[in-house]
């Protein structure tokens, strides 16, 4: 849109010629990216690159080990509460190590067990600790996870926030003293 200030009709177009020249350079330096992600998204989607970085070592061989999950469940269940866990927390952290795997996302999967059957066996992680809402004002909370697993303590944050947000319409819950999520 051109706006006639009372001067010539060249002003005119030298605002129209102005005002195209910076749609042109605001197209030529913009454009380009969104059509580079663009881009990627279409490569990604058609040929389904990992862009994730995962290792996801054995999940296409024909000799894969694979389990039922609620076999597996099982399984990692046992182990944490021979390490000392509660079976209450033990089916939890169990479920969602899990529950990553067969999302496709092993970093924090299975594997994590042998650190988490570590840190228990040696007592820098407490597998019967129950976390607590330790303070609360309006829609935030604090939890804290007296030392326990972090899987446990993310479980009653979610449900603090959850609880919150219907009440207050928004919610802030923070964690301290827990381990791994």
């Amino acid at each position: 849109m051109c706006v006639k200030m009372g001067g010539s009709s060249s002003n005119s177009s030298s605002a129209t010629v102005l005002a195209a020249a910076g749609v042109g350079v605001v197209i030529g330096i913009g454009l380009p990216p969104l059509i580079r992600r663009l881009y990627r998204t279409i490569e990604t989607t058609i040929h389904r690159k990992d862009t994730t970085h995962a290792v996801r070592a054995g999940l296409s061989s024909a000799t894969s080990i694979r389990l039922e999950q609620s076999k597996l469940d099982s399984f990692l269940s046992d182990v944490f509460v021979e390490a000392g866990c509660s079976k209450s927390n033990a089916d939890l952290v169990a479920s969602v190590l899990s529950f990553a795997d067969s999302r496709g996302i092993p970093s924090h999967g299975c594997n994590r067990a042998d650190t988490y059957i570590n840190e228990l066996a040696s007592g820098l992680v407490d597998g019967n600790a129950e976390p607590v809402v330790s303070r609360s004002s309006g829609c935030c909370a604090v939890v804290d996870g007296r030392n326990g697993l972090g899987a446990v303590t993310s479980r009653l944050a979610m449900e603090t926030a959850l609880s919150l947000a219907k009440e207050h319409g928004v919610a802030i819950v923070v964690c301290h003293s827990s381990n791994h999520y």
